[in-house]
């Protein structure tokens, strides 16, 4: 039993040498000039063997407290020999640094230099201000009522734990002894093992990522774990067989079956990079054996399994349908041997075996997606399909589908309609033509519906109406439309012939015109025969526009630039061939510059040219 001395000399009994204990205390979370935000109790197992906590606390009282100690209760966990288990209690306004993750959290403000902190095995509440029954105690400060041994732990402070020596090894049932202060350096169950006792050889390894499955007859990886090795001897470190796999200290290295490590004894630690390559299907799911440097052995597992399966197929969808064809999809992927063949196979018979009915290859595969393109269909029929895909493995067949082919239905179709451009108005355009084509229509005329500006023939020579009603026996039909185009106003007259009738959906055929007026147009030739006080003055008609040319000649002035209509105009009676000439009147012989405008009587002018009239001597 743990012998434990108060301050009034009386004498507790405790369990002596507990295997779990109270490894620091710190009290200062959260105070002004404290690291920390919160309080912490941290144990320890310095045993040899686990211990389970479920049911466990930890409880404190304050330093001289006489009454119902305040109670934390442990998290299910079984404490490894040489771990540590984190207890974060109350969190105060200092501090800057967070706790490492705890593994059991309470509320408990505790103080930070004075105080009693008990481990207990149970959850009940302990009374009074030193009492029994405890698996390990640590008054703290100077004045703690209750502690192991002869005294208390030195104080510590907002800046300083107590902290049992030899990282929580030494337990001598004495507080004062047993603790010392120093700075706060809590650790959980994740801190790396530090067990008590002599040092032993250990090896460890990290985990190997596992392959999955793998196409026989190649290689996947490399994946790779590490080897870590603690007083070790100086024995080779070896890693042995394992069917499917093999290993190299280097990623691009030389792979083999198995390796042999030389190490130089203590601290070691190796990457071992691993290959996995299946040649059966089957698991290769096995321990790589990891051992030698005077060390238990350990297992590395591998998991990896060898595979070469058939395609992967399923029956998509039937688009497109009409009564003769359909468009009919599937979907294939391969995971090893490359697929060979693929399209879609039917039949009439609803459950026909596979390979029995009509297949279809097909050749746009791409990103697992295809269709094939099925013809020469029954109307108004059922067919039933699947999709199929070939590789060196065997075929694959998705799951039956059906799609029935619709009735046989009325069309209309037609050409397009040249379209007849610019038409001056009150004249005729045309004709130009578009065919009208019926598949499979009723014995109701086919009609050619008016559109303003147009008007409508089945022969070129007429005669021609607003409107056409076509008398057809029904079934195929096919139509010359004449068109002729008559505007009478200035517009575009651009719209849309529509064709019905024949039991069909109406379609348009696309007219397009305009009507228009234009003026002539025509540019200012040059001037000749040019005299002291006269010239002889061209000019051209490019286009004589809608109407008839009813006057044309030469406006003329001495301004440079002067406006349309405000010069002398000079008819003239000679055009020929869109040309014509005039001799201007005689004028007083100076020199002087004649701006010159051929102006016929209508909208255009012409363009203005500058000529210098010489000086008669």
């Amino acid at each position: 039993m743990k012998k434990l001395f108060t301050i009034i000399l009386a004498f507790v009994a405790f369990h002596s040498n507990a295997q779990v204990v109270i490894s620091q205390v710190y009290g200062g979370g959260g105070n002004a000039g404290s690291t920390y935000t919160n309080d912490f109790i941290e144990l320890f197992n310095r045993g040899a063997a686990p211990v389970n906590l479920t049911g466990w606390s930890v409880q404190y009282n304050s330093a001289a407290g006489t009454g119902t100690w305040q109670v934390t209760n442990l998290t299910a966990v079984t404490l490894q020999p040489g771990q540590y288990y984190l207890v974060q209690e109350a969190v105060g306004a200092g501090g800057t640094v967070p706790l490492p993750t705890p593994d059991a959290t309470g509320t408990i403000a505790m103080s930070a230099t004075a105080g009693k902190v008990a481990l207990v095995n149970n959850t009940t509440a302990l009374t009074g201000g030193c009492p029994t029954g405890l698996t390990d105690l640590v008054g703290f400060g100077a004045t703690a009522s209750c502690f192991e041994g002869t005294g208390p732990t030195p104080a510590p402070s907002n800046t300083l734990a107590v902290l049992r020596a030899a990282n929580g090894c030494t337990d001598t049932d004495q507080n004062a002894t047993d603790f010392a202060t120093g700075a706060p350096n809590p650790r959980n169950t994740v801190t790396a093992l530090s067990p008590c006792g002599p040092p032993v050889p250990t090896l460890s390894a990290t985990a190997l990522t596992a392959f999955g499955n793998v196409c026989i007859n190649t290689t996947a990886g490399p994946n790779s774990f590490t080897i870590t090795g603690t007083t070790l001897t100086t024995a080779d470190v070896t890693v042995a067989a394992l069917t499917g796999f093999t290993y190299s200290t280097t990623a691009g290295g030389t792979y083999t079956t198995t390796l042999t490590l030389t190490q130089p004894g203590g601290s070691f630690s190796q990457q071992v990079f691993v290959k996995f390559t299946p040649t059966l299907v089957q698991s290769y799911n096995g321990n790589i054996a990891v051992g030698g440097g005077g060390a238990p052995s350990i297992n590395v597992a591998a998991s990896g399994s060898g595979i070469n399966p058939a395609p992967v197929v399923t029956t998509g969808a039937a688009s497109a349908i009409t009564s003769s064809s359909a468009t009919l999809a599937g979907t294939a992927t391969t995971a090893c041997a490359a697929i060979t063949a693929y399209g879609i196979e039917y039949s009439t018979a609803n459950g026909f075996p596979n390979g029995s009915g009509t297949q279809v290859a097909s050749s746009n595969l791409a990103g697992g997606n295809f269709s094939s393109n099925v013809g020469g269909l029954a109307a108004s029929t059922i067919y039933y399909y699947k999709a199929y895909a070939t590789n060196s493995v065997g075929t694959t067949y998705g799951t039956q589908q059906t799609f029935t082919t619709s009735a046989p239905s009325s069309s209309l179709s037609a050409t397009a309609l040249t379209a007849f451009g610019n038409v001056c108005i009150n004249t005729t355009a045309g004709p130009n033509s578009f065919t009208i084509t019926g598949v499979s229509l009723t014995a109701t005329n086919v009609t050619v519906a008016a559109l303003t500006g147009f008007s409508y023939a089945t022969a070129a020579g007429g005669p021609y109406t607003a409107s056409l009603s076509l008398a057809q026996p029904g079934g195929a039909y096919s139509q010359q439309v004449f068109v002729q185009f008559n505007p009478t106003l200035v517009q575009s007259y651009n719209g849309n012939i529509v064709i019905g009738g024949g039991g069909a959906a109406s379609i348009n055929v696309a007219a397009s015109g305009a009507g228009v007026n234009s003026a002539p147009s025509l540019t200012t030739g040059a001037a000749s025969a040019i005299t002291t006080n006269s010239a002889t003055c061209a000019g051209t008609i490019t286009a004589t526009g809608c109407t008839a040319i009813t006057a044309y000649g030469i406006e003329y002035s001495t301004t440079n630039g002067f406006p349309n209509g405000t010069g002398t105009a000079v008819a003239s009676s000679n055009l020929a061939g869109g040309i014509f000439l005039l001799t201007l009147p005689a004028w007083h012989p100076i020199p002087r510059t004649i701006i010159m405008r051929m102006q016929p009587m209508a909208v255009a002018r012409g363009v203005a040219l500058n000529k210098v009239l010489p000086r008669r001597h």
